[in-house]
């Protein structure tokens, strides 16, 4: 582009005499010409894409998925654990006696189901002194984004856990909890409480 510029100047100059003011124009049309302005339908180079800013972690809400039945492990209520608990399990030997303690009361405990701590982790919900009637489980499980004190995202594994009283009618001890397993997360895990009654008791 430049060369034909220059070629179509050089004509021009030939043919044409001028004063001062004509070759300060001249001047400044090669000036245009050679900086690919457009005006013979050329282009420039093209301007370098800016850099993009690093995109921080997206506000993750409603993510949390019921958990699957065979990732419910074990439930009871005749006394292995008799507090009320909240519980996050995420090595074997926490396993191991988070297991003997649910089957502490059982005259012939289950064989306590195998777990790959790599990939999963283990939950322990109980609910303290109820009654038969009543139950505790896990309803749902997932990681979600919060907000912190200072503004910032922080991700989270949270646990909602349902308590459901039944209709009274029998006023026996009982302490259910229930065992389940969930996929590994080494944040914080906060546990969401929920509670209901069973329908058509007469109150």
């Amino acid at each position: 582009m430049t060369l034909h510029a220059e070629s179509a100047v050089s004509r021009i100059l030939r043919h044409r005499p001028m004063g001062r003011l004509g070759r300060v124009g001249v001047t400044v049309l090669v000036a245009g010409l050679s900086s690919g302005c457009g005006l013979f339908g050329g282009g420039g180079p093209e301007s370098p894409t800016p850099p993009m800013a690093t995109p921080g972690p997206a506000l993750q809400e409603n993510t949390l998925g019921p958990v699957a039945g065979d990732s419910r492990l074990y439930s009871d209520n005749t006394g292995g654990y008799r507090d009320s608990a909240r519980i996050v399990i995420r090595d074997a030997e926490g396993w191991v006696s988070a297991w003997d303690r649910a089957t502490s009361t059982q005259t012939n405990p289950l064989q306590r189901p195998s777990v790959d701590f790599g990939q999963n982790m283990v939950l322990v919900v109980a609910a303290g002194r109820m009654t038969p009637e009543d139950q505790i489980r896990v309803d749902s499980v997932g990681v979600r984004s919060v907000r912190t004190e200072s503004g910032a995202l922080e991700d989270v594994f949270e646990v909602v856990v349902r308590t459901v009283e039944g209709c009274g009618r029998l006023q026996v001890e009982a302490f259910p909890f229930e065992i389940v397993r969930t996929r590994r997360f080494e944040g914080e895990v906060r546990f969401v409480e929920r509670r209901s009654s069973t329908e058509g008791c007469e109150r």
